[in-house]
């Protein structure tokens, strides 16, 4: 009996001693980013003319969440891909289907360049090589060397973020970290969720460009809340030197004036409720812009079949006043290759 108790603590003890170490491990290694970083732009654009755009944005779900996907954060039980085969099929496709609507601007979100979950295929580098005729950048707002969980078949290392593509070359570019975080030690496995701003000079104005991804699971929104305020006193200052700007991205949240009674068909209890922007967030010249037929995002609770997911919309742009939109569609590819569906939309700008 001696033996074995002797033998249990020295287990216990050395359970303990691992975790403390990869605490440590995980803390001393964590991705501190400062408030603004300027970001590295790769390839040759050309110079902006005119006053017409598209753009298309779309959360691609680090090409691992399709319709055979579920996700354990929303109910689900997978933490990575089906495997790496699928992740690049994924990727292929949603690949083809940006290159097809030859879009101005592209914001993407949730794309992966070495990660466990996607089988460490650099998806990034992917589309930035089918899309040679764009400048791009790339921001980092997931970067950790190991989430523990799921504990039997844990997420593992991610290296993901944001990025921008555009057939113009931009003056600069910047990645803008968001406040607020989760308490220790959760904020070690978390994203560090920031925007790119990116500026295109037009005579003595700026385009502004703000390719953003809103935190998602925080309960009661209280960081969404903390990062809408900053992105609100960001960009009416911007507003105010004369700059046009268009914000677009995967807001994690309801627009005003948005119904998803609308699209949703399912009978099901909705496991997410998403927190709603109030309508006086912004100056009421300010336009929240999406199309509001089509859905953009789908729970993953379970994998995906239509009519029993429920639905939403929390992926579309808001405007300054002198932006018009003249053109907004969701495009609906019934999520087989990402749990959200992309949003193609053109605006002017209001010389």
């Amino acid at each position: 009996m001696k033996t074995i108790l002797k033998f249990g603590g020295i287990l216990f003890l050395t359970l303990i001693s691992t975790f403390i170490l990869f605490l440590l491990i995980m803390t001393i290694s964590e991705f501190n980013p400062k408030e603004k970083t300027k970001l590295e732009v790769y390839g040759t654009g050309k110079n902006i003319i005119g006053k017409k755009f598209t753009i298309l944005t779309w959360n691609i779900g680090y090409s691992a969440l399709g319709k055979e996907a579920d996700f354990f954060m929303d109910g689900g039980k997978q933490s990575i891909g089906e495997s790496k085969e699928v992740v690049e099929k994924h990727i292929k496709n949603i690949t083809k289907n940006i290159i097809k609507e030859k879009s101005d601007f592209i914001f993407l979100q949730e794309i992966d360049k070495n990660s466990t979950r996607s089988y460490h295929v650099n998806e990034y580098n992917y589309v930035k090589d089918n899309l040679k005729n764009y400048t791009t950048t790339f921001a980092t707002n997931y970067k950790t060397l190991w989430v523990p969980i799921p504990l039997f078949k844990p997420m593992g290392k991610v290296l993901s973020g944001i990025s921008l593509f555009s057939k113009y070359k931009p003056d600069s570019s910047i990645r803008y970290s968001f406040p607020g975080s989760y308490s220790w030690p959760t904020k070690l496995f978390q994203l560090d969720r920031c925007f790119i701003e990116t500026r295109y000079k037009i005579g003595n104005k700026n385009l502004i460009m703000i390719n953003l991804h809103l935190s998602a699971f925080d309960k009661g929104g209280f960081l969404r809340k903390k990062q809408v305020s900053y992105l609100k006193e960001h960009i009416l200052e911007e507003y105010n030197n004369g700059d046009f700007i268009v914000v677009g991205g995967d807001w994690n949240s309801i627009f005003p004036n948005t119904n998803l009674d609308k699209i949703n068909i399912t009978t099901e209890k909705a496991n997410w409720n998403p927190v709603k922007i109030n309508k006086d967030f912004m100056p009421k010249d300010w336009k929240f812009v999406a199309d509001n037929n089509i859905a953009t995002c789908r729970e993953n609770n379970k994998i995906y079949k239509r009519g029993r997911n429920h639905l939403y919309i929390i992926d579309g742009f808001l405007l300054s006043p002198n932006v018009s939109v003249d053109k907004i569609n969701g495009i609906d590819l019934d999520f087989q290759d990402s749990d959200h569906n992309p949003v193609y939309m053109e605006f002017s700008l209001k010389m």
